[in-house]
C-alpha cells in the first residue's frame, strides 16, 4: 500500500511510474493528514505501508506516529 498526503502527489508517483501495473498496488490518498486516522484502518490490513507525506512537522508526526 503506498498512501499519499495529497492528490498532486498521487499524481506526480503515477506519472513517473508509468510502466507499473495499476492494480499492482493499494493507494490511498488522504487529501490531508487530517484524514490519517480515519484511514488507518483500511492501512493495517496490509502488511506493508509507503508513506508519502511532506517533510514538514506534521507529516513527520505523522510518520512517526504510524511506526510506533
Amino acid at each position: 500500500m503506498i498512501v499519499f498526503e495529497g492528490f498532486i502527489d498521487f499524481l506526480s508517483f503515477r506519472t513517473v511510474h508509468q510502466q507499473e501495473p495499476e492494480d499492482r498496488f493499494d493507494f490511498v490518498v488522504l487529501n490531508s493528514v487530517s484524514f490519517f486516522e480515519t484511514a488507518r484502518t483500511f492501512m493495517e490490513e496490509h502488511k506493508a505501508i509507503r508513506l508519502y507525506l511532506d517533510r514538514d512537522a506534521t507529516g513527520q508526526n505523522c510518520s512517526q506516529y504510524a511506526l510506533s
